[in-house]
C-alpha cells in the first residue's frame, strides 16, 4: 500500500516537495534522532511535485512529463516512466506496477498501469475516467480515485467500472488513503470536509 509522505520509512521519513509543478521544489529524505534532523539526500528540479513512497527501498517522484524512480539509499535514478505532466497523479499499487496518467483533459483522463518488471503498460491496463482529480493506491490491485465534481471511485486492476462510487463531497476530492487495519477509506476536500468510506457496507 502506498503511504503518504511523511510516512516512517524504518528511522527515515520522506518529505513532500514544496512547489507547483511549476517552481523549484525540493525533495528530501531525513532521519530524525529525538529533536533533531539530519538530510540522507535530497534533490532539486523545475517541475517537481510529488512523491510517494514506491516501497522500503525506492520513491517515486513526478518531474514534469516523468516519474522517476529513486533509490531511498542513495537518491540515483532508477527507472524513468512517462506520465501527462499537467496532472502529476499516480499510485504504486505493489512495489512493481504504478498507475499513472496517460492523458488528461479537463472533462476527462485516462490511466494506464505501467510494469516495473517490464517496463510496459500492463495489457487492459487503460482506463478512461471523468474529471479525474487524485489517484491513491489501497492495495496490491485496488486504487481509489477522487474527482473534481466530489465523487469517490474505488477501482480493481483490469476492471472498466468502480467496484464502489460515493458521491458526498461538494467541491473536488484532494486525496485518499486507506487505514491500515480496516476497510475504511479516507478522503479529503475542497468543501472543508474530512470523510471516511466504509467498503464493507453496501
Amino acid at each position: 500500500m502506498t503511504l503518504p509522505a511523511g510516512t516512517k520509512l524504518g528511522s527515515w521519513r520522506i518529505l513532500e516537495p514544496l512547489g507547483n509543478g511549476r517552481t523549484p521544489a525540493r525533495v528530501a529524505l531525513l532521519e530524525t534522532v529525538g529533536r533533531t534532523a539530519r538530510v540522507k539526500w535530497s534533490f532539486d528540479g523545475e517541475g517537481y511535485a510529488k512523491v510517494k513512497p514506491l516501497d522500503e527501498r525506492r520513491l517515486l517522484a513526478s518531474f514534469g512529463a516523468e516519474l522517476h524512480v529513486r533509490s531511498i539509499d542513495t537518491g540515483e535514478v532508477l527507472a524513468t516512466i512517462s506520465h501527462d505532466s499537467e496532472l502529476p497523479a499516480f499510485a504504486a499499487l505493489d512495489g512493481e506496477r504504478v498507475v499513472r496518467v496517460l492523458r488528461h483533459s479537463p472533462a476527462e483522463a485516462t490511466l494506464a498501469t505501467w510494469s516495473l518488471t517490464s517496463r510496459a503498460d500492463v495489457e487492459g491496463s487503460q482506463l478512461v475516467v471523468p474529471k479525474l482529480q487524485s489517484v491513491n493506491a489501497l492495495g496490491p490491485t485496488t486504487f481509489v480515485t477522487g474527482h473534481k465534481d466530489g465523487a469517490v471511485r474505488v477501482w480493481e486492476l483490469g476492471s472498466a467500472k468502480p467496484r464502489r462510487e460515493w458521491t458526498k463531497h461538494e467541491q473536488l476530492v484532494t486525496g485518499a488513503c486507506a487505514i491500515e487495519g480496516t476497510k475504511l477509506i479516507a478522503t479529503s476536500s475542497h468543501d472543508g470536509t474530512l470523510r471516511l468510506w466504509d467498503l464493507a457496507s453496501e
